[in-house]
């Protein structure tokens, strides 16, 4: 019921993050199509795409879109999570 209680952000812009792979070769045009249609977008490609720039910069954003793969653990779903991207490696980061 927490969510409830939060207010909607109606003035913020809108952070956009994707992490290019051999496997989904479109981000970066998904990424531009996004960026042209929402308000006030900020975009943030590859190793910029972090799980920090989500934290630092998500709770003040309007909309939030969020190019990369996922991972879900049927056995355990907490521990599914999102692919993000460094500058060396990438690397999975639980949602739970």
């Amino acid at each position: 019921m927490q969510c409830r209680q939060k207010l909607v952000n109606t003035a913020g812009g809108s952070l956009i993050l994707g992490v290019p792979d051999p496997q989904i070769p479109s981000i970066y045009d998904e990424l531009q199509a996004v960026a042209e249609i929402v308000p006030k977008a900020k975009v943030f490609l590859g190793a910029e795409a972090s799980e920090k720039v989500l934290k630092e910069n998500g709770p003040q954003s309007r909309l939030v879109h969020i190019a990369t793969h996922g991972f879900f653990r049927k056995d355990n779903p907490m521990f599914s999570g999102f692919v993000w991207a460094t500058a060396f490696s990438h690397f999975m980061i639980s949602t739970g």
